[in-house]
This record gives C-alpha cells, structure tokens and sequence, in this order.
C-alpha cells in the first residue's frame, strides 16, 4: 500500500499592529495611527526566531504604512528567507475600493483624477506619490506600430505626468510631500532583447523621465533634491516644502 502524501501547507503573516486591522476602522482612524505605539518591529522579529528555530519559512504581507516606517524589518524578512508581499498601503479592503479607484488607468486624465479625489476625501492628505507605472514593448524598430508606440509613452510617460501633476497640487496646497519617478536604464541596454525597445527606450531614465522630472521639480519644489542613481533609478524630491 503507497503510504499517504504529505500534506502541503501554507504559511503567511500579515505585518500589521493591532489598531491597523479592518475591524477597528470605525475606532481607530487612519489619519490617528501615528498616535499609537507601534509593535511591528519587536512582534515580527520574535516571530522570525521562532520560524528560525523551527526551520519554517512563508509569506510576509507588509502593510506599506509600516514598511515606510521600519524599512530594516522587510530586509530582515527577506534576509530570514521569507516572500515579501504587499498588503496595500493603508489596508483598504479591496471591495471598499471603486472599480474606478482600483482599475485607474493612469493615461487617462480623467480617471488619474478620480483616483486622487477618492485619495483626498479618505485620508485628507497625500504624502508620497511613487511613479512605477510602465509597460515594455519587444518588437523590431522597424515594426513597431503608431498604437504601440502610443500605448507605451501614454503609460510609461504621460501617466508619470499626469499622476506628479496631480499629487504636485496636492502637495503644493498641503506645503509637504514626496514625489518619486521610478525608471529603468533598460531601454539602452547592450542585452538581448531590449535592442527591440524603442519605445521603452524614449520613456527611460536617460531620455523622457529626468527632464519631465526635472520641470516638474521646478514647478512644485522648494527644496530640491538631487537625482539619486542606480537601477532602476529614481528621480525624486521634497514638493512644497
């Protein structure tokens, strides 16, 4: 008789404190969470040693509000062996969320600002925008269609636009905020593949997003950055302040 296959299980951590848990939205606010003494740190790394010991490893939901805040605690996660995974920003229950909200497509103006009212009517500011929005095109240079070309500087390009000038006027009335232009050097790079990217090339951090970031910068800042390096690199500074 073949003896019984074993069975697989899962494991996953939701990195949150008590007060960031849905049931206590209509107690606690979120724009009130700042106020309480926060428990991640010290709670995920007891939870680490005892995974070590037991020689267990799963999946980490971080919650973007904690993760902002103890950055160490995601590496130490990752070091530890673990999958990290985003359980949203504020943890907002995706059926709570718009269609609208939730499916933004950020080349439409009109939805880009739906999505940042819905943004001011439920948390009442905006602190970061994080620019990472992009799709990439394989094809030979001289296949490449007007439609595609369009469809990806419409998101790779005209989306950044649109969502920094959003959050810009945001930030500007608020005098805070932080706006990040997230790319990647991939549109010129030597490696198979990418040399059929023109229009990813015409978006990247060497060509489309440093200028547009630049006049951006120069509208909303009053205390610029300077460009920061790597891959994907990004350019950023402080909006209004």
């Amino acid at each position: 008789m073949a003896a019984a296959a074993s069975p697989v299980n899962g494991f996953s951590v939701d990195v949150e404190d008590w007060y960031q848990v849905a049931d206590f939205d209509a107690v606690v606010a979120f724009s009130d969470w700042d106020r309480y003494e926060s428990r991640v740190a010290r709670n995920t790394d007891r939870l680490l040693a005892l995974l070590d010991e037991a020689g267990v490893t799963g999946t980490f939901f971080v919650l973007t509000w904690n993760a902002e805040r103890h950055p160490e605690i995601v590496r130490r996660i990752a070091a530890a062996g673990h999958e990290i995974a985003s359980h949203g920003y504020a943890h907002r229950l995706i059926y709570e969320q718009t269609p609208e909200t939730f499916r933004a497509d950020v080349s439409r103006a009109s939805e880009v600002r739906a999505m940042f009212d819905e943004i001011h009517e439920v948390f009442g500011r905006l602190d970061i925008l994080v620019n990472n929005a992009g799709v990439f095109l394989r094809a030979p240079f001289l296949d490449v269609t007007e439609a595609q070309w369009d469809d990806v500087l419409n998101i790779n390009l005209k989306g950044t636009f649109l969502c920094a000038q959003a959050a810009g006027r945001v930030m500007t009335a608020q005098q805070s905020g932080v706006i990040v232009n997230l790319a990647s050097g991939g549109g010129l790079s030597p490696r198979p593949g990418y040399e059929t990217s023109a229009p990813y090339a015409a978006t990247d951090r060497y060509c489309g997003l440093p200028p547009l970031t630049c006049r951006t910068r120069a509208t909303v800042s009053r205390r610029p950055d300077p460009y920061t390096a790597g891959r994907p690199s990004s350019q950023h500074f402080v909006a209004g302040a």
